[in-house]
């Protein structure tokens, strides 16, 4: 009887460990799936700032607010429906330390895919629905709806990186200060690049050229009037600017000559009050007038240095592409080593347009200047040779002539551009035009 009594028991207990594993699995049996969490980072885009850094919105100006997610993502992480995970982004907005109706603001998203480096990205802008900001004090935040996410069976999302809230005051523009703030700001805007948002060259000089027909010799047109045609190129254009921005800080400090901010120690140079009158004490980095002062006369003696030479034959012009579209096929392969070197530097959004490129129809023109461009810049760099890049590319017997003799023993950049312009004919030939 004990024996039996124990026996039961031990099958008693067997079963019921067996009841406690299986109720411990779904009902059908399969384990669930850990849900995958995304950590993203959230920044807050950029505001107008007064002279003292107080952020502001003027009254009746549509300027959105912005803000900036993004995530690195992990191969098998774009299969994910991106757009329905941002759109439980939500933004609430207080006015005066009252939240907003959601059905008075105005939310605007836009989605991508990055493939260079693997990354979701997007832009939030947030506007008032009547077109005009009210006069008041805002705070803008937001976060991810993370109960919508679970309900709709996505991925969680965590949120990491400046999430502090925008604070900003809104108010009617006071004085000729206001105004010149707010077309610096739009230089700003269109002259350079946002997180991944590219800057539009031809949209800030549009810009800049309203500035200075309202604020003639303004110290910050002049400055990214020639930063954007130094980067063009257009180096006689830009050099005027920056003779002109020189001259203004020199007029600071008449009872010197012009090269005292350059012979004194670095910093040694207070800013006075003529100089803090142009409300230009920072750019690019450099503070004070002679950080400033010395940055630009640097450019200006590389820029008079390199003008003889941007008249060089050996440069691409658009003409000397034969084939526009075998270019852009040549220069989406990211397995051709000499392909892959003369990606470089061409600018994430052309490396998006070249991954969507699909060899229909040729590129579109801005496209191929990006791309000619982007080349001298690479036959104005090193010499372009090394065995792997052109390991299996016949080389012409001047080239080779011209590599036996390479490095010259005093530098010489006619004789670079040549060889490099040679180099890359002899690499693609149906493609560059040889001289």
């Amino acid at each position: 009887m004990r024996k039996g009594h124990i026996c039961t028991n031990l099958v008693s207990f067997v079963a019921w460990i067996a009841f406690v594993i299986v109720a411990s699995f779904p009902l059908f049996g399969a384990p669930e799936q850990e849900r995958q969490v995304i950590t993203m980072t959230a920044t807050p885009g950029r505001v107008i700032q007064d002279w003292e850094g107080t952020a502001l919105l003027f009254q009746d100006d549509p300027t959105p607010i912005r803000f900036f997610l993004d995530a690195r993502l992990q191969p098998g992480d774009e299969r994910f429906d991106w757009h329905r995970i941002l759109s439980a982004y939500r933004v609430s907005v207080m006015l005066d330390n009252k939240f907003m109706n959601p059905e008075d603001i105005l939310l605007a998203k836009e989605v991508r895919i990055i493939h260079y480096p693997l990354w979701v990205y997007c832009v939030v802008e947030v506007t008032p629905r009547a077109g005009r900001w009210s006069p008041g004090y805002y705070i803008v935040g937001g976060g991810f709806d993370r109960s919508w996410l679970l309900r709709n069976d996505l991925p969680d999302v965590n949120l990491c990186g400046d999430l502090k809230e925008i604070r900003v005051v809104c108010r009617p523009k006071q004085s000729g200060d206001d105004e010149l703030l707010r077309m610096r700001f739009a230089v700003l805007r269109w002259a350079t690049v946002e997180q991944l948002l590219p800057g539009d060259p031809r949209r800030a000089l549009q810009a800049i050229e309203q500035l200075l027909k309202a604020f003639p010799g303004d110290c910050y047109a002049h400055a990214y009037a020639g930063k954007i045609l130094e980067d063009q190129r257009r180096y006689e254009e830009a050099i005027p600017h920056y003779e002109q921005l020189c001259k203004a800080i020199e007029a600071c400090y008449p009872q010197d000559p012009p090269y005292w901010l350059v012979i004194q120690w670095p910093n040694t140079v207070a800013p006075n009050e003529k100089f803090r009158a142009l409300r230009f004490d920072y750019w690019l980095g450099k503070r004070g007038p002679q950080e400033i002062h010395g940055y630009l006369r640097h450019e200006m003696r590389a820029m008079r240095a390199f003008l003889p030479f941007l008249k060089s034959p050996y440069l691409l012009k658009l003409n000397d592409v034969k084939d526009p579209t075998a270019l852009a096929l040549r220069l989406k392969d990211e397995q051709e080593p000499l392909s892959r070197h003369l990606r470089y530097g061409v600018g994430i959004n052309i490396l998006e347009w070249l991954h969507d490129y699909d060899g229909k129809g040729a590129p579109p023109q801005d496209v191929l200047e990006a791309l000619v461009a982007n080349l001298n810049h690479h036959l104005w760099g090193p010499c372009l040779y090394d065995k792997e890049r052109f390991a299996n590319v016949k080389l012409r017997g001047a080239t080779k002539e011209l590599l036996e003799k390479w490095p010259p023993k005093q530098p010489d950049p006619e004789a670079q551009l040549r060889l490099n312009r040679m180099l890359l004919e002899d690499a693609w030939p149906t493609i560059v035009q040889a001289r």
